[in-house]
């Protein structure tokens, strides 16, 4: 079936304490948006793309991509994101909402050092089990907090949840125009919204490279891990 990617890009970055949002500071020599739309192309050269961007930087990312990726850039769908994470990834949804049915994995801008063979992966897990989300384990003790105590927990037990989350896009039509929003931010990844609607979720897990850009001290591990990829 066919391959789609929404990524969401639609953050402005406050906490990295910079003058744009983060998936658009340079690292080795390019945006760390584009080096994020790059993975994808290079595990799915046909794969179709949205990026969901905050309507205030929407001119700068199409500029953006033409400077970067002008060879691929008409083809990528841009989207005004929404409020919260939930509204953006909907956003990009009913962008599709006619597009023949696939696969769609939905990934942050600023995860942009997956590496393409564990995309490539990802889909063939979803292919085979109908959904697929990319995880990675804990490497430190965690505790729970219980009231005014914490206590110890098995972190074998636990799994930390990161993208790309990919499910078919007939599914994702399904819960995402019908699920209402009650609490803002209340939906933090796209596999707990998709289990609370009766999907067995399927995990692929992958090593601990695909960070998620959030603090300066980010950027400088980042740059690290592209120059390996």
């Amino acid at each position: 079936m066919k391959k789609y990617v929404i990524i969401v890009a639609g953050g402005t970055g406050t906490r990295m304490g910079a003058d744009k949002p983060k998936q658009f500071l340079e690292l080795c020599g390019k945006p760390i948006l584009v080096h994020t739309v790059l993975r994808f192309t290079i595990a799915i050269p046909d794969v179709e793309m949205v990026i969901v961007v905050h309507p205030k930087w929407k001119k700068y990312t199409q500029n953006l991509l033409q400077e970067y990726l002008s060879d691929i850039s008409s083809k990528i769908i841009l989207v005004s994101g929404g409020e919260t994470r939930f509204q953006s990834v909907k956003n990009g949804i009913k962008t599709l909402k006619n597009a023949p049915d696939g696969y769609v994995a939905v990934h942050d801008s600023v995860r942009c050092c997956i590496k393409p063979s564990d995309i490539e992966n990802a889909f063939n897990i979803a292919d085979k089990k109908g959904n697929c989300i990319v995880c990675t384990t804990l490497k430190e003790s965690i505790r729970k907090i219980e009231g005014i105590e914490t206590q110890s927990v098995r972190r074998s037990e636990y799994l930390i949840v990161q993208t790309p989350q990919i499910f078919t896009l007939q599914d994702m039509r399904n819960v995402y125009l019908q699920h209402q929003e009650t609490e803002p931010n209340s939906i933090t990844d796209d596999a707990s919204l998709m289990e609370k609607y009766g999907h067995t979720i399927h995990t692929f897990l992958i090593d601990d490279h695909n960070i998620k850009i959030t603090t300066p001290q980010d950027l400088i591990l980042a740059e690290y891990l592209l120059s390996k990829i």
